[in-house]
């Protein structure tokens, strides 16, 4: 008799080790098929992609992945985006601020660096029409060191801008720090203002009369003109609209000819 006869033999006159064999299997199914569904859920909670779904990667890859040397012209973004507007040509000086020790930092053409600072690092843009664009969801204007960060850092170059989008919680934010002063400080997310610092500027109501043309009903106009004012302007659109009248819109990008490096590092 060989050894899967007795195995079979054991099993048939052993009725609980077959119910246990059949346990252990099903268990052993049910985990591995559990571990697989969640490693699929993180990878696709982790994937971004930027207007046009023109590039796809997942936050896992390491920075050096997004390495690419060869210049390349700049690629549009600007939705599920948070961004810096700084006006200044020295590219340099701005990664500087932002470099942090024992972190890696390398230079990538503008393609590449876009694409890693919609996973997990931060990009620091060659100069675009004299402003240099920094790219990452890490930057948060909520955040009281980052805010601070920003408005010292106007002191410095004349002219800070702060934008975010993320149409999922309705979540549009864009700031105007100039010589050390908050010109205009806005954010709004699931139905909550977080900033409305400064007056409004004539865009902004703008954006406030053209809800007000879209509005039939009195009551939802009463609630614009009032309460709803903040609320209504809140659009991936609108955040793009003040970031070409104030700076650059990047959802434009491909429109400029910039073939240059820049900086792409672990935040």
């Amino acid at each position: 008799m060989n050894i899967y006869e007795q195995i079979r033999q054991l099993l048939h006159e052993n009725t609980w080790l077959t119910i246990l064999a059949f346990v252990v299997i099903i268990g052993y199914y049910l985990i591995k098929w559990s571990r697989e569904k969640k490693k699929n859920q993180q990878q696709v909670q982790a994937t971004r992609t930027t207007t046009g779904d023109k590039f796809h990667a997942s936050q896992y890859e390491p920075i050096e992945y997004f390495v690419n040397e060869t210049p390349s012209a700049p690629i549009a973004f600007g939705r599920k985006a948070t961004w810096l507007a700084i006006k200044t040509e020295n590219a340099e000086s701005v990664a500087a601020q932002f470099a942090k020790p024992g972190k890696k930092q390398f230079k990538t053409n503008v393609e590449n660096g876009i694409q890693g600072a919609f996973t997990q690092y931060l990009f620091v843009t060659p100069p675009i029409q004299n402003w240099v664009l920094v790219v990452g969801h890490g930057l948060d204007l909520q955040n009281q060191q980052q805010y601070d960060k920003f408005l010292e850092m106007s002191r410095s170059y004349g002219e800070v801008q702060f934008y975010g989008s993320f149409r999922g919680v309705n979540y549009s934010a864009w700031a105007r720090f100039v010589d050390g002063e908050v010109v205009r400080a806005y954010s709004v997310a699931e139905d909550e203002v977080y900033f409305d610092l400064g007056e409004m500027t004539d865009l902004e109501n703008t954006f406030v009369q053209e809800e007000l043309d879209r509005t039939i009903e009195a009551e939802e106009r009463a609630w614009v003109l009032e309460e709803g004012k903040l609320f209504c302007i809140s659009s991936e659109e609108n955040v793009s609209r003040m970031a070409a009248h104030w700076s650059i819109d990047p959802q434009t990008l491909e429109n400029y000819p910039v073939v240059g490096l820049g900086t792409i590092m672990e935040d």
